[in-house]
């Protein structure tokens, strides 16, 4: 089944300003770009049937169909929270929240006053965000929306990863990957467990482990461009539930890069080979705390999807 994958960008014409102003922030992007379209650009089909002050509820227009809450808190600089229901009915009201009775926290603007750049990248189920919130080529990610599956008819296999790590720092959640089944990754919360018991689960992720460099790294061993065959090489990147533990599917159009990053430049393209034939990709810098991760991201409209 295959879905449009569009790339929104804040150079794009028409494409709506970041700041940290009221209207301004993440929620208005979202909008733009999810619900709306700009200039050129046409949404990616998903709706906001509420909203309110610096807060608004976005709903997949398909897939599962749940809901990503989004809540805005202007200062000196601009933090969101955001929250996934498998309903709502009103901005502030839903049911099956994930996570539960809680929130991940994402920096979005800093306290300059000034516009900062931004990539969406999305289809009608899925959405990964990127802000570079200090303009300095390190970018603030989340992904909300479904993943692929590989258990038949999963209703619940909508996710939302990302944001800051626990007590506040700085580093995103979204870019690490783990190498252990038995871990899970900070930040990652599926609205329920394969087996469709009810509660927001945290589950872990994991990609290539023969070649990554750490327990908890996102990037790989292997030489850039691979000497053997002069190719980049990537990984799916797997999520997993802990307790048996079992693989529960992958991320749709996201992609652990498996080399240091010194010859890749934040926004590389370049397509697929091989198995990975008819794909694009982009390279998208990560806010490591050595400057040095990569968030790899399929641009093409060839996500899997269930």
């Amino acid at each position: 089944m295959a879905t449009t994958v569009t790339v929104y960008k804040n150079t794009d014409t028409g494409a709506p300003e970041l700041k940290n102003l009221t209207g301004l922030g993440l929620g208005n992007v979202l909008d733009k770009c999810l619900v709306t379209g700009y200039g050129t650009k046409v949404a990616a089909g998903w709706t906001k049937p509420f909203s309110g002050t610096d807060k608004a509820a976005f709903k997949q227009g398909g897939g599962n169909g749940m809901y990503l809450r989004t809540q805005e808190e202007i200062s000196s600089g601009l933090t969101t929270r955001l929250t996934g229901y498998e309903t709502m009915t009103d901005v502030d009201t839903g049911t099956g929240d994930f996570p539960a009775s809680s929130y991940n926290q994402l920096g979005s603007v800093d306290g300059s006053g000034l516009a900062r750049p931004w990539i969406v990248i999305a289809d009608d189920r899925t959405v990964y965000y990127f802000a570079d919130v200090a303009n300095n080529l390190l970018y603030y990610p989340f992904m909300f929306g479904d993943i692929y599956s590989y258990t038949t008819s999963d209703s619940y296999r909508t996710a939302l990863f990302g944001g800051m790590e626990d007590g506040g720092g700085g580093q995103d959640r979204l870019s690490f990957i783990s190498n252990s089944l038995t871990t899970t990754t900070e930040r990652h919360y599926m609205a329920r467990s394969y087996t469709g018991v009810a509660g927001a689960l945290l589950v872990g992720k994991h990609g290539d482990g023969i070649k990554v460099s750490g327990t908890s790294a996102p990037l790989g061993l292997l030489p850039y461009p691979n000497p053997s065959d002069s190719k980049i090489w990537l990984s799916p990147v797997y999520i997993h539930e802990t307790a048996e533990p079992t693989v529960r599917g992958k991320m749709r159009g996201y992609w652990q890069w498996l080399h240091p990053t010194a010859g890749i430049a934040d926004q590389d393209t370049w397509p697929g080979a091989g198995a990975l034939a008819g794909k694009t990709f982009m390279a998208i810098r990560a806010p490591q705390s050595n400057s040095a991760g990569i968030f790899v991201i399929e641009t093409s409209s060839t996500w899997d999807t269930n």
